[in-house]
């Protein structure tokens, strides 16, 4: 898919190369151990994270870990893949607050949907190259919506606008910018060169079958918003209020697994705790 919009070519997110290499590197599912240390211990913001998340009452750590590989080990590769990916997402996307999207809660839903889609493949068995880029998939699958609301925050606040007054949001992005995030997705994916499963999972062109992994990240969308989390448009008035997941459900065994409700929400803050900014030392 060709991006023709009017969003401008110069304002796509182009990480820094340290960190695109980090994310390269993070997306290959042969990456070790010293690997990871070789991306963590190379940046003192993605040591602290996975300190934090080490030491959390989460980890429930015996003593204190002081060292990253102590704290990669602690918390599992795939774990660490999570954090490292979520903060380099995060540390490239700013100025969302001016936007008028409510970012904490937005930042909450896409860790939850990638909470889940990580869940729903392990439970189904699928394939560990679809397996470890599930969480990935979750976190990135509005990677448009992030920049144009980050590159642009005072276009986006038009949009806000627009969804407030009735408009669906992909409806609400093409009147302001000439293109949908969706469309964003799939050049942001080809600037980005994300490798398959993972960009075929964020982009499904019109009139093709989803993917698998697709599939899945569709269903933790919605359950997602039955588990009480949205994506950050402050429609509370406007949406009927999240329905409790039915005994019944497809997905009911998984979640209970997590812990249910409380169990998904705290998974969620581990994350957004161990991958939050922290204000530079004066």
């Amino acid at each position: 898919m060709t991006f023709s919009g009017s969003f401008a070519p110069a304002e796509l997110p182009t990480m820094p190369t340290p960190r695109a290499r980090g994310m390269v590197l993070l997306w290959n599912p042969q990456a070790e151990l010293r690997d990871f240390l070789a991306v963590i211990e190379g940046d003192p913001g993605l040591t602290a994270g996975v300190l934090r998340a080490a030491n959390s009452a989460h980890s429930a750590p015996v003593e204190p870990v002081a060292t990253a590989r102590n704290a990669i080990v602690r918390i599992g590769l795939e774990a660490a893949r999570g954090i490292t990916v979520a903060a380099l997402t995060r540390a490239e996307f700013e100025r969302l607050e001016e936007s008028g999207l409510e970012a904490d809660r937005f930042w909450r839903w896409l860790l939850a949907v990638g909470v889940l889609t990580e869940s729903f493949a392990t439970h189904d068995g699928r394939p560990p190259e679809e397996l470890q880029a599930a969480f990935t998939v979750g976190l990135l699958h509005q990677v448009g919506r992030l920049s144009y609301a980050s590159r642009s925050p005072e276009r986006y606040e038009q949009v806000i606008e627009l969804v407030r007054a009735g408009h669906p949001p992909l409806e609400a992005e093409r009147q302001v910018f000439g293109a949908d995030s969706a469309e964003l997705n799939a050049q942001i994916a080809t600037d980005w060169s994300l490798p398959s499963p993972l960009g075929d999972a964020i982009v499904t062109p019109q009139g093709e079958t989803p993917t698998p992994l697709a599939t899945l990240l569709e269903e933790a969308r919605t359950v997602a918003r039955a588990l009480g989390f949205d994506d950050g448009f402050a429609l509370d008035l406007l949406l009927d209020e999240p329905s409790e997941l039915a005994a019944d459900h497809p997905r009911a065994a998984t979640i209970e697994a997590l812990g249910g409700r409380d169990g998904v929400r705290e998974r969620v803050n581990w994350f957004r705790h161990a991958t939050e900014p922290r204000p530079a030392a004066s």
